[in-house]
C-alpha cells in the first residue's frame, strides 16, 4: 500500500523518520494514536509544512478507509475506529 503512495513519498522525502514511524505502525492498532500525535503536535514545536501536513492527513484517511474495508470483510475486528476526527 505505501510503496507507490504519493502522500507517503512526500512525507518520507522530507521526514524519513516520520515515514519510518508510519510504515512501522501502518498495520498496528495504535496507528490512529500515532497519526493523532503527528497531526496535533506539541505546541512548543513548529509543526509540519503544509504539503507534509496534508500528506499526513491523506495517509490517515486512507488508513481509516482501509480499516473500515477490512472490518467489513471481517479481517480486523479487533480494531476500533473513532470516526469523530
Amino acid at each position: 500500500m505505501l510503496d507507490n503512495n504519493f502522500a507517503f513519498a512526500v512525507v518520507r522525502s522530507k521526514y524519513p523518520h516520520v515515514g519510518n514511524l508510519i510504515e512501522e505502525h501502518w498495520e498496528e492498532p495504535d496507528f490512529g494514536a500515532v497519526m493523532d500525535e503527528l497531526l496535533n503536535p506539541d505546541p512548543r514545536r513548529q509543526g509540519f509544512p503544509s504539503a507534509v501536513f496534508n500528506a499526513l492527513r491523506s495517509l490517515a484517511l486512507m488508513h481509516e478507509m482501509e480499516v473500515i474495508h477490512a472490518a467489513r470483510q471481517g479481517e480486523h475486528p479487533q480494531l476500533i475506529l473513532n470516526l469523530e476526527h
